[in-house]
């Protein structure tokens, strides 16, 4: 049997907490760790993948180092602001069209809509404590499904960037 992702099984271990605490601010706790466990998973991730494919993509090692400062002065995870532009460097606009249209499309919807969805929570999450924080968070239940969807996206990119050696 397959072992769970160490993320996936941090935000589980969050929903376990706030499922059986009756302290709304524990609850608070668990829905905000989830939350930024995913995020961290994310932008840790994604640079994993995008430095990959520079790795395999880029020739020249001024182009891959041009690239790998860009990754790094990145902070962001939103799909067509970060994400989008990271690939347009390596593969250019029409070699980014392509693997988007090559992307099980259900995947790569969800993949950009959940990006796109956790930021505001994430920003919030980074940049308040408990008591100023503006958003609701979601539910730990929440943050694992979202987990699931952008994880099956991360996966079904890197596949198809990978065809493209």
């Amino acid at each position: 049997m397959a072992h769970p992702h160490p993320i996936r099984a941090s935000i589980v271990l969050c929903d376990r907490l706030y499922n059986r605490s009756g302290s709304i601010r524990t609850k608070k706790h668990a829905c905000k760790t989830a939350i930024l466990e995913l995020c961290g998973w994310v932008e840790t991730e994604t640079d994993i993948i995008l430095s990959n494919h520079a790795t395999r993509r880029l020739s020249e090692p001024a182009e891959k180092n041009g690239f790998e400062e860009k990754l790094r002065r990145n902070s962001g995870f939103e799909y067509r602001k970060h994400l989008k532009n990271l690939l347009v460097d390596i593969e250019g606009r029409v070699g980014f069209l392509e693997i988007e249209a090559a992307m099980d499309q259900v995947k790569r919807q969800g993949l950009e809509g959940a990006l796109s969805s956790l930021k505001p929570l994430r920003n919030d999450a980074a940049h308040t404590h408990l008591q100023a924080a503006q958003e609701q968070y979601w539910a730990p239940s929440i943050t694992i499904r979202t987990f699931d969807t952008i994880e099956a996206g991360l996966r079904e990119l890197d596949a198809r960037l990978a065809e493209r050696l």
